[in-house]
């Protein structure tokens, strides 16, 4: 939902704020999978929708709305988390974002993100062999097949290098190979894919058997951050006010 640690670390995106820096320091990477690129997406309902958790407590939510316009498939994506103490904002976090995808591949990318008053823009467009990003990190020509670090995409899995939706840069990733694990989807238990993610991140991300994305967990400031996926029509929890930053 870098290798120099922000102030803060919330749930977006790969580089939105996981920890980072493991295998980027040891110089460990995995060489990237450039065939998945070919691979249609994996089929998902119209809407994909997690409560974001922290020490247990409801912070936020992550929702995802597929929608299909032709050929292409549309993502939009609203990550919002509110921190407050009696009533007082400590942390706000929002981030949008838009994807366009064509034949397994992503040809257009916009998002926005407000990190607590810290602004980020981030557009990408598919020209010829390549991906073209403007964001923080500049002007980038990178790989055609790089995918952005939204996980609702098991083909991730498969790669060792992705493109941070939040800054426009580039997080190189490390992923251990799946092992089974049962997990609460939709408010029931659910047979899982367990994939392991360091590198620039540091973060376990799970996937249902047909490619849905069931469930993240990563840690922030020592603090667990838990993905529970919802049911799409389920009521949206207040977020947390136990004041606990």
């Amino acid at each position: 939902m870098s290798a120099a640690r922000p102030r803060r670390s919330p749930p977006v995106a790969i580089a939105a704020r996981a920890l980072a820096g493991i295998a980027l320091v040891l110089g460990v990477v995995v060489p990237a999978a450039r065939a998945a690129g070919a691979e249609a997406p994996p089929e998902h309902p119209r809407a994909l929708r997690f409560d974001i958790l922290r020490k247990g407590a409801v912070i936020g939510e992550h929702v995802m709305r597929f929608t299909d316009d032709g050929p292409r498939r549309i993502v939009n994506i609203e990550i919002r988390i509110k921190v407050t103490f009696a009533s007082i904002p400590l942390f706000r976090y929002e981030h949008t974002s838009r994807e366009v995808w064509q034949g397994g591949r992503l040809v257009a990318l916009d998002t926005r993100t407000d990190d607590d008053g810290t602004h980020y823009r981030v557009a990408a467009r598919a020209e010829g062999d390549h991906l073209v990003v403007d964001g923080r990190a500049g002007h980038l020509i990178l790989p055609g097949d790089l995918m952005p670090t939204s996980y609702w995409d098991r083909r991730m899995m498969l790669r060792s290098e992705a493109l941070d939706s939040q800054r426009g840069r580039v997080v190189h990733l490390v992923i251990t190979p799946p092992a089974p694990d049962t997990v609460e989807v939709d408010g029931a238990p659910a047979e899982t894919a367990r994939y392991g993610v360091s590198g620039d991140l540091d973060m376990t991300l799970w996937y249902l058997p047909d490619g849905e994305w069931a469930k993240l967990v990563f840690e922030a400031k020592g603090a667990p951050i838990e993905y529970v996926r919802r049911a799409a029509g389920a009521a949206v929890d207040a977020p947390a006010t136990d004041g606990k930053p």
